[in-house]
């Protein structure tokens, strides 16, 4: 897992580059500067925050494949999150501007895993990386579906995968 490579060089003092921000065709990624930030007695954002970061990404991910529509109810998307890693590699400072990016990794039968970070806005400086796990789900149904043809399509064009 990326995860365990980039902690390992990290460990070993040596310079890893973040992931990709944002896909080339998946436009600007998500400003989480907007967000409204929660500061730990440190001062710096509270560590739960980088998951609220995360899902905001996501969603911004998932609209830009065209999977989640404007009006559109979410619990027809049918998708509900099973995990999330996070490797916490510099504490963001009240007023650092921030962004975060998503990329899918892994397109199974029922679940996707897509990479996440959180990065200086400016310099692309590495604060958070993570790995998620998103499971096709039937809110209705109650149970793990299939993963749609329509998302594994959307994924393999702007992806490759």
């Amino acid at each position: 897992r990326r995860i365990g490579r980039v902690h390992r060089a990290l460990e070993a003092g040596r310079d890893v580059p973040p992931a990709p921000v944002a896909h080339p065709g998946l436009g600007p990624p998500v400003a989480a500067d907007r967000l409204l930030f929660t500061l730990d007695p440190q001062g710096h954002l509270n560590n739960a925050k980088f998951v609220t970061f995360f899902e905001q990404g996501r969603i911004h991910y998932i609209k830009h494949l065209g999977l989640f529509k404007e009006g559109q109810s979410f619990m027809d998307i049918g998708v509900i999150l099973a995990d999330v890693h996070i490797a916490y590699k510099k504490p963001v400072e009240w007023g650092t501007p921030v962004k975060v990016g998503v990329r899918t990794l892994k397109v199974g039968n029922k679940s996707m895993t897509v990479e996440q970070t959180v990065v200086h806005a400016e310099t692309e400086e590495l604060y958070a990386i993570g790995e998620v796990v998103m499971v096709a789900y039937d809110y209705h149904a109650g149970k793990s579906i299939p993963i749609p043809q329509e998302w594994r399509d959307a994924v393999h064009k702007l992806e490759g995968i």
